[in-house]
């Protein structure tokens, strides 16, 4: 005989097997699709197999003591408030739930209980109910790595160590074509010493060095390296 089991995942000990088959169990969700199994006289178990969220539901009875020795019973008779219980323990604390019925491809088939709704009816003691199983499916999120943008640094003459002390005659756009290759790179030098030209020309009387238009021997230049930086003005001259 065809038999209904529903185990709790994470704890064994908690299962509970029908001991009175249901005449039908409808399968809602997924596409259009449908796995039907007959179980024995009483209808078709119909399985879709879509990729929607399944839902399993059907009706039935816990049968009450008066019905124990019933060749119905596809097992050991059990009071039906233990039954009761489990399953309503199960939906209050969303269990997570294995079901299997036997004779189709229905096997751990994990679930929780979306709905159950239970009363006693007749004369026998039968529990009657409605039970409702939602499939489980497991979502896997993964982390992405936010990539920090990178920054863009301004491309800047790079100062050397070179050094040039000036000598009578020099003239910082004679200098750069000398020691830079560019008489246009006089400025770059002018730039880099720029303290140290204005203060020479102080010394000697001068109010300015007109923008590195007057430079004086002795005076220590950094020489620059990289990239030519365009000249903004005429070439400078030296005091004589």
């Amino acid at each position: 005989m065809m038999r209904i089991i529903i185990q709790e995942v994470n704890d064994s000990s908690q299962v509970l097997e029908f001991d009175w088959l249901p005449s039908e169990i409808k399968v809602s969700g997924g596409d259009i699709m449908f796995s039907t199994y007959t179980m024995l006289d009483r209808g078709e178990i119909a399985r879709t197999n879509g990729n929607e969220v399944e839902k399993i539901a059907w009706e039935s009875m816990f049968p009450g003591e008066q019905r124990a020795d019933s060749s119905v019973l596809s097992g050991e008779w059990v009071e039906p408030s233990e039954y009761d219980n489990l399953i309503k323990r199960w939906r209050k604390k969303k269990r997570l739930l294995k079901l299997t019925i036997e004779d189709t491809n229905i096997s751990n088939y994990k679930c929780y209980v979306e709905s159950y709704e239970s009363s006693y009816s007749g004369g026998f003691g039968d529990l009657h109910y409605r039970l409702s199983l939602v499939q489980y499916r497991s979502i896997s999120i993964g982390a992405v790595k936010k990539q920090a943008p990178t920054k863009k640094n301004p491309k800047r003459p790079v100062v050397s160590k070179s050094t040039y002390v000036v000598v009578k005659g020099d003239m910082l756009s004679t200098i750069a074509a000398k020691k830079l290759g560019s008489a246009k790179r006089w400025k770059e030098i002018y730039n880099l010493n720029k303290g140290a030209i204005e203060k020479a020309a102080i010394k000697n009387g001068k109010r300015s060095s007109g923008n590195g238009h007057w430079i004086y021997p002795g005076t220590k230049l950094r020489l620059p390296i990289g990239k030519s930086v365009k000249s903004l003005t005429n070439p400078t001259k030296i005091q004589k």
